[in-house]
């Protein structure tokens, strides 16, 4: 996935905090790769709770705006819109509020086989080839992102989709 969103992602984090994306998302709108996304073994609360209720608001239309203090007793603004795939073999549970925006993909096994490395390999690089024409493509045609977009949101309410399908 990073070599297919070539500059337009952070390189792949292990391991984050939700102030930690918040600070280094602010006034920029590439995407987050997120490996490791899991509860605690024990099933408690972790960091990546807090984590996907940044990402909840920042995947919204106005993004996730936030104001901290600061230990100088000035206000920081943080201003967050970001795109973002997580990774987990054990995936955390997500509310109602995030499965209406989450896609969840299921991966294969890995053949670990010489053969299997070599079509893996081979596979990357062919991404990371038509990975700038692919952006290119879409960048080309924003103009009828728009146009689409209403015709795609009439039918799906015509066909009786509810507002977080529609959005």
């Amino acid at each position: 996935l990073y070599a297919a969103l070539g500059g337009g992602a952070h390189a792949p984090l292990t391991s984050t905090t939700e102030a930690a994306l918040r600070q280094m998302l602010t006034s920029e709108a590439r995407a987050v790769l997120i490996d490791e996304a899991e509860r605690p073994a024990d099933g408690s609360l972790g960091a990546i709770d807090n984590v996907i209720g940044l990402l909840r608001q920042a995947t919204g239309g106005l993004g996730a705006n936030a104001i901290r203090g600061t230990a100088g007793g000035k206000a920081q603004r943080f201003s967050v819109t970001a795109p973002a795939a997580l990774a987990g073999i054990l995936p955390p549970k997500l509310n109602p509020a995030d499965t209406s925006r989450v896609t969840r993909l299921e991966l294969q096994p890995f053949k670990a086989t010489e053969q299997g490395k070599a079509e893996l390999n081979q596979r990357v690089r062919r991404i990371a080839e038509w990975s700038p024409l692919m952006r290119a493509h879409v960048i080309s045609q924003w103009p009828r992102y728009g146009t689409t977009f209403a015709l795609f949101r009439s039918e799906i309410v015509a066909q009786g989709g509810d507002s977080r399908i529609v959005d």
